[in-house]
């Protein structure tokens, strides 16, 4: 796996408006963020929810999960899958660009995924 560049970290923080981003796998462990406070906690959370939401959709016989989207009254973040073991979890206070973030996010996948697999 190649390893992600702190400039890319910067520059999908830039191009979706985010607050915080970061790279982690199922098992919660951070692989890359734009160093925020309590990244490597908040990257074990996520790995949890994402953990709990596969399962849960498996369970139902929906598919395979792709996007969870935890929305507070000041903020949203959005969990997505890059690959089968990694996610991305996206953190921003403009509720309002929810589908442009969504939009933005998706393509910075498409662009970091042959980094990971």
């Amino acid at each position: 796996m190649n390893k992600i560049t702190k400039e890319e970290i910067l520059e999908i923080l830039s191009t979706a408006s985010l607050e915080n981003i970061l790279l982690f796998d199922l098992a919660g462990n951070l692989i890359a963020s734009n160093d925020f406070n309590y990244d490597k906690n908040f990257a074990a959370m996520n790995g949890i929810i994402a953990t709990m939401c596969k399962e849960m959709i498996a369970e139902l016989g929906y598919g395979e999960l792709e996007k969870v989207m935890i929305q507070a009254n000041n903020g949203i973040v959005l969990l997505n899958k890059v690959n089968n073991e990694h996610y991305i979890a996206s953190f921003t206070k403009d509720i309002s660009k929810i589908g442009i973030l969504m939009k933005t996010v998706d393509t910075l996948i498409n662009n970091i995924t042959p980094k990971i697999n």
